[in-house]
């Protein structure tokens, strides 16, 4: 029987130890549960960690707003050191803004908000506030790779580009690059413009011949023109000039894709501006197997910043060949 005694108080000493070394659960609620901009009808999402915020596509450059919010209760908010009050603070929605919610326990969640003014520019790798956007793009596809082009496919962008233009111009035109560069047997080199103009007034495709300027600026202004009016251009660069992408988008629509460096022909037909950033929308015939996420060719709808078109065409040819829509 002591033997059962003394067992039985050294099972109760062991319970109480264990329950002597756990420690009070922490409090973890932190949260930001509702959110809005004064004054603004904008759309808001919240979801774990994250506020994301669309203002109206009118809104370009969103300083010195000031968000209405409610956190859980007992917590603080903080941006940077810099307290955080509802109806109060002014902040800057052009990028992310940290939120730190902290709790009466020392508990600290940290939450990100970001800002846009449109559906998609963001995931796109363009950036967030669309400020100005124009295109010249067409309901039917018009677009043609120069791999799969023949024998000379690797230098073939002039003969896909000239086609893109002409499908672009005409949706019943059915020739294909490969016809293009057949249609001149003794040139088995690269094109020029001079072969890019002679084969569109074959085929009776109006066109002209564009001098570019002598700042990034002014070559800017030149393209938007002949794009404003409607037109499109085929563009003769160096790729090198093209800046590889650095930003947070999964799959870019922005900037360089490949990292070979030539000469090449490029097609552009649109721009746009975000963020201070100025686009050109083209299309790219370097494309032997890049896709985006949904499968399709990355070279097609591609945006190349104006500066690094205007470098590569001065290393180049610095003159576009502009082409007109049939009537």
């Amino acid at each position: 029987m002591p033997a059962m005694i003394s067992m039985y108080f050294f099972s109760c000493n062991k319970s109480n130890d264990e329950l002597g070394t756990q420690q009070p659960t922490k409090d973890s609620v932190a949260e930001i549960l509702s959110y809005s901009i004064n004054e603004m009808n904008a759309q808001i999402t919240i979801s774990p960690l994250s506020v994301n915020i669309q203002f109206p596509d009118t809104v370009y450059d969103p300083k010195n707003l000031t968000a209405s919010f409610t956190l859980s209760p007992g917590t603080t908010a903080t941006i940077k050191g810099t307290a955080q009050v509802s109806n109060t603070t002014k902040n800057n929605y052009n990028s992310y803004l940290n939120y730190s919610v902290q709790n009466k326990s020392g508990f600290v969640k940290n939450w990100i908000v970001s800002s846009t003014n449109n559906s998609y520019t963001h995931n796109m790798g363009l950036g967030n506030f669309l400020k100005q956007s124009h295109s010249n793009d067409c309901s039917y596809n018009w677009y043609f790779t120069q791999a799969g082009t023949g024998q000379y496919w690797y230098i073939n962008c002039g003969p896909t580009c000239v086609t893109m233009a002409m499908k672009w111009a005409d949706s019943g035109f059915n020739l294909l690059p490969v016809d293009a560069r057949n249609y001149f047997p003794t040139n088995t080199g690269y094109w020029g413009f001079g072969t890019v103009g002679e084969y569109l007034n074959e085929h009776n495709f109006k066109c002209s011949y564009v001098q570019l300027g002598n700042t990034a600026e002014e070559t800017r202004d030149i393209i938007k023109h002949q794009l404003d009016s409607g037109r499109v251009a085929i563009l003769a660069l160096t790729t090198e000039s093209i800046r590889g992408y650095i930003g947070t988008s999964g799959d870019p629509y922005a900037d360089n894709y490949y990292n070979d460096h030539f000469n090449h022909f490029i097609l552009a037909y649109g721009y746009k501006e975000v963020d201070g950033e100025f686009f050109f929308q083209v299309n790219d015939p370097w494309n032997v197997s890049s896709t985006h996420n949904d499968g399709s060719l990355k070279g097609k709808n591609r945006y190349y910043r104006y500066e690094d078109i205007f470098k590569g065409c001065m290393n180049v040819e610095n003159g576009i060949c502009v082409i007109y829509k049939k009537q």
